[in-house]
Formats: structure tokens, sequence, C-alpha cells
């Protein structure tokens, strides 16, 4: 079975999308979002906890470990477009989203050697 963006790069056939979320309501849309990641030769692992999860406010985002150095947190909206950017020292990180419309948001915590991603809704 082939993800759609593998599907979507070599299409066999005419691609409708259409009544998705803004971001994702046409093929080009869907994917632009399918390469707005990049984690090149970094280990991916989804030991991000976020929470609550809905959230209106504010989100916490616990780390399995202490940060190493140079550990960022990027929040991405559905189109890849990056809305908050900050460092992370501590295992566990408060979020101010109150200023994020209600939607889908990814969270990419990266250090030198491994990239952990997790997804919010905003309320």
């Amino acid at each position: 079975m082939l993800s759609i963006c593998n599907y979507l790069s070599n299409p066999n056939g005419t691609i409708e999308i259409d009544d998705n979320t803004i971001g994702c309501d046409s093929p080009e849309e869907v994917q632009d979002s399918c390469y707005w990641v990049s984690v090149d030769d970094l280990y991916v692992t989804n030991n991000l906890f976020l929470y609550p999860n809905p959230s209106s406010t504010h989100i916490t985002i616990e780390l399995p470990t202490t940060p190493q150095k140079n550990t960022s947190l990027t929040i991405y909206n559905l189109n890849g477009q990056q809305l908050i950017t900050q460092t992370i020292t501590e295992p566990q990180t408060v979020v101010d989203i109150s200023g994020l419309p209600s939607g889908i948001y990814f969270v990419k915590v990266q250090d030198d050697e491994k990239v952990m991603m997790g997804k919010v809704v905003k309320q």
C-alpha cells in the first residue's frame, strides 16, 4: 500500500482531493505538506508526550530524557509553516499556543541525534 505522498509523486490516474481542512484541500497542497519536514539521517521517534490535547491555551511537552545541547522545539501548521520555535533545556516545557488559530499542528523536537514528532489539536 502506497502512502499518499508516494502516490502523489507518481500517480496512475486523475487525482481529486476536496472537502479537507485548509492546507490539505488539493493534490498540490497535500503534496507540499509531504516535504515540510526533512529529517535526513536522523532517528525519528514518537516518544514525545503532549498534553492536554486538545488544548486552547498551553501545551506541556514532555521528553523521555533531559534534552541534550542544541535541542529545539518547532510547531508547524498543516502547510508546513514554522509558527513557534524555541530552545528546550528541560525535560518538561510549557508552550503558549493561545495565539494560534484552532486547528491541527505538528510538534517537532530535534537535537543533534534524533527527531521526535507529535500532533496537537488547538481548540
